[in-house]
């Protein structure tokens, strides 16, 4: 009995005393006897994803859920989490994880997948914290949604899995609106979650307007529907672009989900703050739009599309883009658009695809020996963009890419200021590709997100970023701002009881090396100011952004959070080491500090590696 008192868990709060014990009592609620639990996490910091401040508490797990939370509990497994983070699995708002599904080459629809699902894909998910995805973004989707998701549930997955319903997918062999009308009704009854539009390219982009209303009502017609909308433009008309998101949402009263939305290229991030203001705007108006993006610089596209109008690589007319040619303005455009791209290539796309070895525009071509007279530059991208085959009808896009940066670090960290904006992969890839033929960030955007734009932000800044959603109370604002235990990331359990880092001896610092730059006191104070501008979400308001927000957006009411009879879908992590270490041409590396993942109370990445299990649902809408 002794040993079971001295482990009663909710004495495990920062600031451990009563007012730190009545607010996790407050929070989570108490319990008169030890609770009986399967695995038992002790002695972390909890950040239970609504943004509230952390707090040192015991985590049970029970039966595939939540069991306790800072009271007294036992567990037949327990973990020391000393000086370690627990936080709600990720919740992933916009991948395209079911591209692994679909067999090479790639058709529209999307037919039943025969397992298992690729391990790549999996690990990419679940080795940087995302335990639950939404997929069938950008238009795409399987066709028959109830029979895919049946084929998905009989082999068992990873993570948890939801889909949209693809506008494209729905139009392909239509014959008319009321078809498309009714295999989106069927979808939405067969339990996707809504409708992907997009209006940049693909068989759908030149949609007339009456269609696109057409859907989108009855999208707005079901309860908790989602439009996800890939903007027509995120260049020059990323405002119109985004004006039409918006106005869909207003006349559909569907909720709008404006995916990865950015501002590509350095003249355009001057329009990027007025497409936020836009967001806002209708916000306030009562309409119901968010967005999100992925927090990486980067960008992959084809070549093609890097360097020609959609117009030529939109429709698939291969004619059209034969007499392209000999079109004396678009030699013009294409001279500025490699002006443009080139100096943002960052690394070439090499391994994933056959016959090229380097993917900057001046690799490609080099790679091109065999022909027959001479060309000049729009003769060598043409050669490209009709040199193999189509890999999804709809999108004509060949099988070669080029990796390039498009935002800027300080442009990405404006973007996540802005409340309404979630933190979303954008990742996928087929079930037959190479690691290094997929992008960093499908492997480490939340680590990045926590290593690059979040920390321990002055209250002024955390204010000036996000308000709280409910008002402190005088108990849990006394233990924050006294420094009696405040919560630092990778403080040991001991430390944070007593209230104080000077008890524990300080290394010494390394001599500085003068002979390297970033050692020069003016350098260096750029450079952590730099860094230190950069981060601009508190670590509870960015766990947020990937766990219960996008959660909500989904209506998942029993995902997203750390509470009692949440399902237990869990991250343990080194908070002030996680960090994205992948480089471009190692794309794949695992990122740093995710130390374990539970998917539905079980263990799937243990030492932050994915061990193999299968232990995610399939997830319908109602």
């Amino acid at each position: 009995m002794k040993r079971s008192m001295d482990r009663r868990g909710f004495f495990r709060v920062a600031a451990a005393g009563a007012a730190g014990v009545a607010a996790v009592g407050r929070r989570y609620g108490y319990a008169q006897e030890p609770i009986e639990c399967d695995v038992v996490l002790r002695g972390g910091t909890l950040i239970d994803g609504t943004g509230a401040a952390p707090v040192l508490a015991d985590v049970g797990i029970r039966r595939g859920e939540v069991a306790a939370i800072g009271v007294a509990m036992t567990g037949v497994e327990e973990v020391d989490c000393t000086g370690l983070t627990i936080c709600p699995g990720f919740v992933d708002i916009h991948t395209h994880m079911d591209v692994a599904c679909w067999p090479a080459p790639m058709d529209v629809p999307l037919p039943p997948h025969e397992g298992p699902y690729p391990e790549l894909h999996s690990r990419m998910m679940l080795e940087q914290g995302i335990t639950t995805v939404l997929a069938g973004n950008c238009g795409y989707s399987a066709g028959a949604i109830g029979a895919h998701l049946a084929a998905l549930e009989s082999e068992g997955m990873p993570f948890n899995y939801a889909t949209l319903a693809g506008h494209a997918t729905l139009r392909e062999g239509a014959t008319d609106l009321r078809q498309v009308q009714a295999r989106l009704d069927e979808a939405l009854r067969e339990g996707a979650y809504g409708l992907s539009l997009n209006r940049s390219h693909g068989a759908a982009a030149e949609a007339e307007t009456d269609e696109l209303i057409a859907l989108v009502r009855l999208v707005g017609a079901v309860e908790g529907g989602l439009l996800a909308v890939h903007r027509a433009s995120e260049t020059a008309g990323l405002i119109d672009a985004t004006t039409e998101a918006i106005t869909l949402g207003r006349m559909s009263g569907a909720q709008v989900q404006i995916s990865h939305m950015r501002s590509r290229f350095e003249p355009n991030w001057p329009n990027a703050a007025a497409a936020y203001d836009l967001v806002e705007e209708a916000r306030d108006a009562g309409i119901d739009v968010a967005a999100d993006l992925y927090v990486h610089p980067g960008a992959g596209m084809t070549v093609p599309m890097a360097y020609l109008p959609p117009e030529y690589w939109v429709s698939g007319d291969r004619e059209a883009l034969e007499a392209a040619r000999y079109d004396a303005d678009l030699l013009a455009y294409v001279g500025e658009r490699v002006a443009l791209v080139d100096p943002t290539l960052f690394f070439p796309r090499a391994a994933a695809y056959e016959g090229y070895g380097d993917f900057s525009l001046i690799g490609v071509v080099q790679s091109l020996t065999t022909w027959d007279r001479p060309r000049n530059l729009l003769d060598q991208i043409v050669d490209l963009a009709l040199s193999s085959e189509v890999p999804v009808r709809g999108t004509p896009l060949p099988p070669m890419g080029i990796y390039m940066n498009e935002m800027s670090l300080e442009a990405i960290s404006q973007a996540l200021a802005r409340p309404f904006m979630m933190v979303a992969s954008d990742a996928g890839g087929p079930a037959n590709i190479a690691p290094q033929g997929l992008v960093p960030w499908s492997f480490s955007n939340t680590a990045r997100l926590l290593g690059t734009f979040a920390g321990e932000l002055e209250a002024e800044r955390r204010q000036a970023v996000v308000a709280p959603e409910q008002p402190e109370t005088p108990e849990e604002t006394g233990n924050r701002d006294t420094g009696q235990g405040a919560y630092r990331p990778g403080r040991g359990r001991t430390e944070r009881e007593q209230g104080s880092e000077g008890n524990a001896p300080e290394a010494s610092p390394p001599p500085p090396d003068t002979e390297d730059p970033l050692q020069e006191p003016e350098v260096a104070s750029e450079v952590q100011e730099r860094i230190q501008n950069l981060r601009v979400l508190p670590y509870p308001e960015a766990i947020r952004r990937m766990s219960a927000m996008p959660a909500e957006r989904m209506g998942l009411a029993n995902r997203g959070r750390i509470a009692p009879g949440m399902a237990a879908d869990i991250v343990v992590l080194d908070l002030a080491n996680t960090r994205d270490v992948s480089l471009p041409y190692t794309a794949n590396a695992r990122p740093r500090g995710i130390r374990r993942v539970y998917v539905n109370g079980r263990l799937v990445v243990a030492d932050g590696e994915y061990n193999g299990e299968r232990h995610g649902v399939i997830l319908r809408r109602g």
